[in-house]
This record gives C-alpha cells, structure tokens and sequence, in this order.
C-alpha cells in the first residue's frame, strides 16, 4: 500500500490504474486510526468549482468511493443522497468532502440531528503568491500539515489517501466547526477537508 512517505518522495500523482488496485483494501480499512470497529467512508462530496476539489474527487472515486458534486449549494445532494443515506443505513458509515465553508456549516448541523459529528477538520488557503497553507484542526496525524505543504499542488491526492489509510481523528470534543455561511471581506479563498461520521463510532 502506498503511504505519504512514498508520494512524498515520488512527488507525483498516483495512477488512476494503482488506485483501482488498492481500492479495495483501502475502503475496507477503517477510516479512523483508533476507532474500535472499521468505518467505512460511503462517499465524498466535492465542490466543482475548485480544481483541488475536483482532484480530490477524482483520486476518491479512482479507489472506488461514490461521488456527490456540489456548485456551492448542498441541497440537492443533501436530499437525495446524504439524508437517504444518514437515515436509512444499516451500518455505521462515514462521510468526507472538500468544499467552502458554508457547505460545510450547513451539513455539520443537519448531521447532528443524526448523531453525527464533524471529526476531521482541516482549512486549506490560498496565499496571494499561489501556495496553499493548510491548516489541521482536528487529526491524531501530527505530520498530515507538513505532509500536505511537501505535497506541493498534489496535496489533494495525498488527502485522499491520509483519509483513506490511516487517517485520521477519533475526536472527544465535539464543538462546532469555527466555518460560517461567507467569507470575510477580504479573506483568502479557503476550502475545508472534513469527515463526518456517527458520535459513538468516532471517539475511543
């Protein structure tokens, strides 16, 4: 299995073709380090808008994850998709996106009227000379923000596979995200990472 240490020193994408490969032992992993039972990640949801969220899709739905896209507003894939899939799952499953922050305000709170929790968080903006400074605000991975910047312009394929392989946060605090339905005036463009899943299955 590839790890971040690899990508790192290949500095490439991995291949669509290795992906499809190691699909199935990464979606039957368990997408939490410390969690108790495997949890498996149902689907991804992305922002099209963005070509980082679009990669991230991409590199998701290679290894054999289902993809909702989004252009901004997450009410069509909430009602057709994620509140069939919150309500009506006979086991517990996970849920991971890359979007601006409004889409994520919104989902968080109609997640807890499920008994779900946002438990991975990670803020990814944009400076003004191009780079990209994340920022992990819940992860048990102490390396993944260095990781991601020694990434370069391939950090969503590497967000994937953090995700994926051994990523990343059993939490016990469950405060709300610090996301808002806008931006500041003058804020730089930000995505946000996440993983909502079920409370009783996130912490240890």
């Amino acid at each position: 299995m590839t790890n971040r240490r690899d990508f790192l020193r290949s500095t490439v994408a991995v291949s669509a073709s290795s992906a499809a490969a190691s699909a199935t032992t990464l979606v039957s992993g368990s997408v939490f380090a410390e969690a108790g039972a495997p949890i498996p990640l149902a689907a991804t949801v992305i922002d099209a808008r963005h070509d980082a969220a679009r990669r991230f899709g991409t590199e998701a739905e290679a290894r054999g994850i289902q993809q909702h896209t989004i252009v901004g507003n997450i009410t069509d894939v909430w009602q057709h998709h994620l509140a069939r899939l919150w309500r009506s799952s006979d086991q517990v499953v996970a849920v991971a996106g890359l979007t601006e922050g409004p889409a994520l305000f919104v989902l968080e709170r109609l997640a807890w009227d499920h008994g779900l929790r946002v438990v991975f968080e990670a803020e990814h903006a944009w400076a003004p000379h191009g780079t990209v400074d994340h920022r992990v605000m819940r992860s048990t991975d102490n390396r993944l923000p260095f990781d991601l910047r020694q990434a370069g312009q391939h950090w969503p394929v590497l967000l994937v596979q953090s995700l994926l392989a051994e990523a990343a946060a059993p939490v016990r605090q469950y405060h709300p995200t610090a996301v808002g339905m806008a931006a500041y005036p003058g804020e730089a463009a930000k995505l946000y990472s996440w993983i909502i899943a079920p409370r009783t299955a996130a912490a240890a």
